[in-house]
């Protein structure tokens, strides 16, 4: 009847009675309302944050037909020419077969602790190692959707801690952060994704050294991610210096500190920083040795100040499939859900 027509202008021409309208909109609050009172307990919240985009990949991969639904898999690139075989030789590791610190495989032989801190030191390592050899695939894929995951997981537990979130929402970013251009991407380096993994627990640590003097949140995730790669470990200490010197003057509600205090607190960063150097100096030390055999002399890098892409070109990598290259002349990779896009 015309009475029960929407007498919105847009929903007007629709074929849809009002009533059935109301109830489309009933179901779909009742949904969302079951689903916030479903994760909101801190177990189920963290449960579904590492499900959803667990299983998201998995559907991916299934379509793609990845190994071992079809005949592809995740070995793309580096993954395929040099990492695994170097997780293949941890196999002969575990079983006794080969030296942790020295390898008679290489060409005229060489150390090996240097390559576990470069590519190996991820404590997602073991899962490749737990498994079968013969399921080489099938765990370097479980691996990384067990980073991915566990990223999901570790951004949710800082956005809740340090932001005050709900659970619902911090579900929502959480799954778009695990699910990012970088972290899709650098499947083809498992190593690097660790960073993404271990920088909210890094970031939230620094909040809580500058808020109330807590060290420990701080000291064990950065210690562990420099035990998990060098590469992307010194990365994120600049950043973690970077972002120290922020939150201590514009981040932190605690505001008008006196000149004492702010001394006390950069005591008790650079303390708690070089206490997590000592303690993943048994990886560092052998990987800074490794550079030195070689790598340090592979190329002469230019610190000229210089532009690596056009400025407008960013704008276009803030969309979905805005992947060129991972060689240094590609964009960065910053999409990270449109969502976040449209809030921006």
């Amino acid at each position: 009847k015309a009475e029960h027509r929407p007498r919105c202008a847009f929903l007007r021409g629709l074929p849809i009675p009002l009533h059935s309208l109301r109830h489309v909109h009933r179901h779909i609050t009742a949904i969302f309302i079951a689903t916030s009172k479903t994760i909101h307990r801190p177990g189920r919240t963290l449960l579904c944050c590492f499900g959803v985009p667990f299983l998201a990949m998995i559907v991916i991969y299934c379509c793609m037909q990845v190994w071992p639904v079809g005949k592809n898999s995740v070995l793309v690139l580096d993954l395929n020419a040099q990492y695994v075989f170097y997780f293949d030789y941890m196999h002969d590791v575990f079983a006794g077969k080969e030296s942790l610190l020295y390898s008679w495989s290489r060409n005229l032989s060489g150390e090996f602790a240097g390559i576990i801190g470069y590519y190996l030191a991820s404590p997602f390592t073991l899962i490749v190692m737990v498994l079968p050899r013969k399921w080489m695939l099938t765990s370097l894929l479980i691996m990384i959707l067990c980073k991915i995951g566990t990223a999901s997981v570790t951004f949710n537990y800082y956005l809740q801690k340090s932001r005050k979130m709900e659970p619902l929402q911090a579900t929502l970013f959480s799954i778009l952060y695990a699910l990012m251009a970088y972290m899709v991407i650098q499947t083809i380096d498992p190593m690097w994704l660790d960073g993404v993994v271990f920088l909210p627990l890094i970031a939230l640590g620094v909040e809580y050294l500058v808020d109330d003097g807590r060290k420990l949140n701080y000291i064990i995730p950065i210690a562990m991610m420099f035990i998990a790669n060098f590469y992307i470990g010194y990365m994120i200490g600049i950043f973690t210096a970077f972002y120290f010197i922020f939150y201590l003057f514009l981040g932190s509600e605690t505001k008008r500190r006196k000149i004492g205090e702010y001394f006390y607190i950069c005591c008790n960063f650079a303390i708690s920083t070089l206490v997590s150097l000592m303690l993943s100096a048994f990886m560092i030390l052998p990987v800074y040795n490794a550079l030195q055999l070689g790598k340090f002399d592979f190329t002469e890098p230019d610190f000229s100040f210089a532009t690596q892409f056009e400025p407008l070109d960013i704008i276009g990598q803030l969309l979905i499939c805005q992947y060129d290259s991972v060689n240094v002349q590609g964009s960065p990779e910053i999409y990270c859900g449109i969502l976040t896009l449209v809030l921006l």
